[in-house]
């Protein structure tokens, strides 16, 4: 165990000062400002921007799509809405038309100061909890499960939150696998105004970090009388225990599944969609090669689509989870600020999907009778 550790990558965390600051500059808003407003008051220039108290204020196309569903009005029409960039008044008017002609409700507005855009819509009162009950809890489960830290802490252009920790206490291996240990923990994230909570595991000796959203290894809580019971089922190791004994069940499945050339390929277009265009990305797809596979293979089978899922590749489904949270390694150990944060947590999410996916080709340690 002293082995593997000593070629473990710097260790990540953040520091408690930063974790204040983060704190402070969420709970004194310094970065996001909410607003409350009737419905009847809310008024729209275009499908872009938004009039409050007498100042134009651009609206991202999630709080726009938010705003229309909390009136019940479709998808389709958002659609619709989302593709004129302004310039159909029919819709537009249909749209506040719809709203202002609905029962009165104060809505509540999240504008980002930095950006200067409005982030995110939702009903006045209908957040789950406040932001300082958030870290309430967040703290509540670190003091007990003493020795746990925070390895990340992301607070995204719309406000929501995204922490990772981990509990060196929760360390565990793979069999007899070389290389294959761990540490547990879990992401614990306020989003869209729900708390949800994954299994994380970090690999010692490369610190890649899965984040595991199965529904096995996920908790959600949506409302807000099931809170206390939800942060008490986190402050015990049942949660990390079981989701221990389902992570290794898949790795186990993994590690003797060879990667079919449209896995593959399925991976590098999430990457490549993921990352965008531009240097950043040039960057960052360049971490995750398939070029030695296209070339392999070449034109003649890479224009056969429909037969992708039946090549095998010389790598498994564990080789290509470990690609992808290597990126995220890179990323973490290089300190790089990215544009979009996300990006760092969405790939985490990605390896850990990876994992619990139906596979196109049979592991090879299952015995076959004909």
């Amino acid at each position: 165990m002293e082995n593997q550790q000593s070629i473990t990558r710097d260790k990540i965390e953040i520091s408690n000062e930063t974790y204040l600051t983060l704190k402070k500059s969420v709970l004194s808003n310094e970065t996001f400002l909410r607003v409350n407003i009737s419905s009847k008051d809310f008024k729209l220039k275009d499908s872009r921007t938004a009039i409050l108290e007498g100042k134009n204020v651009e609206i991202t196309r999630k709080a726009l799509q938010e705003l229309t569903s909390l009136f019940g009005i479709s998808q389709q029409f958002y659609n619709s809405l989302n593709s004129s960039f302004g310039e159909d008044k029919d819709l537009l008017n249909l749209l506040l038309s719809t709203i202002q002609g609905r029962k009165s409700t104060n809505l509540t507005f999240v504008f980002n100061l930095e950006e200067n855009k409005i982030v995110k819509v939702y009903m006045t009162g209908a957040k789950l909890i406040s932001d300082a009950q958030y870290f309430e809890t967040l703290e509540t489960v670190l003091r007990k499960n003493p020795g746990a830290y925070i390895r990340n802490m992301t607070l995204l252009p719309n406000s929501d939150i995204m922490t990772t920790m981990l509990n060196p206490k929760m360390e565990f291996n793979i069999g007899n696998m070389s290389d294959e240990f761990f540490t547990a923990g879990m992401t614990l994230n306020f989003t869209n105004n729900q708390l949800e909570a994954s299994f994380f595991t970090q690999r010692l000796v490369c610190s890649n970090g899965n984040t595991i959203t199965d529904k096995l290894c996920t908790r959600t809580v949506k409302v807000g009388k099931d809170v206390p019971d939800f942060i008490e089922a986190l402050s015990t190791s049942e949660f990390q225990i079981n989701s221990i004994h389902e992570f290794k069940k898949r790795v186990d499945r993994v590690y003797n599944t060879t990667a079919s050339l449209a896995e593959v390929l399925k991976v590098e277009n999430r990457l490549a969609g993921l990352f965008g265009k531009g240097i950043e990305g040039e960057m960052l797809m360049g971490q995750f090669d398939a070029r030695h596979l296209k070339h392999a293979f070449g034109p003649e089978y890479m224009m056969k689509t429909d037969i992708h899922k039946y090549l095998k590749t010389n790598i498994t489904m564990w080789d290509l989870t470990n690609q992808v949270t290597s990126i995220s390694s890179f990323i973490e150990q290089k300190r790089l600020l990215l544009k979009d944060p996300r990006i760092n947590t969405t790939l985490q999410i990605i390896g850990g999907s990876i994992l619990f996916s139906d596979y196109d080709l049979p592991p090879r340690n299952i015995k076959q009778i004909f």
